[in-house]
């Protein structure tokens, strides 16, 4: 059984070439064609036992990501395997060769066979839609879900933690270092539901106002 498509678009990096890369992995080549904003991973895969494992080949599309590192890229398509549950847009920082910490923005399963995340006319379809999680590197080597931006806006206690707005700052800075518009376009969506809800709770439309 082939998994689902995951898209993933990722901090971008100057590509200084345009030839495919093609790199051999334990025995599998992988082909990374280097596009004006990114290299493509070309890998399926399948689900087994209900765990996501690689099966490396030619015809699928796994991860976009943006890097001049063929390295990176495999790394990334390993690491961001076990992040899909449908289709995604994948935003990750690198430090030192390591995935460190990334943005989610996902939507429900096959969603972008039918919107198109660089239309900017799909982009109101999309943000109703999305869901947006913070993932960060923890001490045990894993990645934990370090903000679900709706729970964090919508959720009950949410605002009545004094840590939460912070790391919501945290969170919006790195999505705006991103830069990418479809990302930025649902957490201002997503910030302005939250406004229309709350219009007379003067408090909270403050707060939330200066996320924006």
């Amino acid at each position: 059984m082939r998994g689902r498509l995951l898209h993933g678009y990722l901090i971008p990096f100057n590509n200084k070439t345009k030839k495919p890369v093609i790199i051999d992995h334990n025995g599998s080549k992988y082909t990374l064609y280097i596009g004006r904003h990114w290299t493509e991973v070309h890998v399926v895969y399948t689900v087994e036992l209900n765990q996501w494992r690689p099966v490396y080949g030619e015809d699928t599309v796994l991860c976009v990501i943006e890097t001049n590192n063929p390295k990176v890229a495999v790394l990334a398509s390993e690491n961001l395997l076990i992040t899909s549950h449908g289709d995604d847009c994948v935003y990750a920082l690198f430090k030192g060769g390591r995935l460190h910490k990334f943005i989610r923005l996902w939507f429900p399963a096959w969603f972008l066979d039918h919107y198109n995340v660089r239309n900017p006319k799909h982009f109101k379809k999309l943000a109703v839609n999305a869901s947006v999680d913070l993932y960060v590197r923890n001490d045990e080597d894993y990645f934990d879900e370090a903000l679900d931006f709706r729970e964090a806006l919508f959720g009950e206690l949410g605002w009545y933690n004094y840590d939460i707005v912070p790391k919501i700052r945290e969170f919006i800075d790195f999505a705006k270092f991103v830069g990418d518009d479809i990302l930025m376009y649902t957490i201002r969506y997503i910030i302005r539901e939250f406004i229309e809800e709350h219009e007379f709770d003067e408090e909270l439309v403050r707060v939330a106002k200066t996320l924006i």
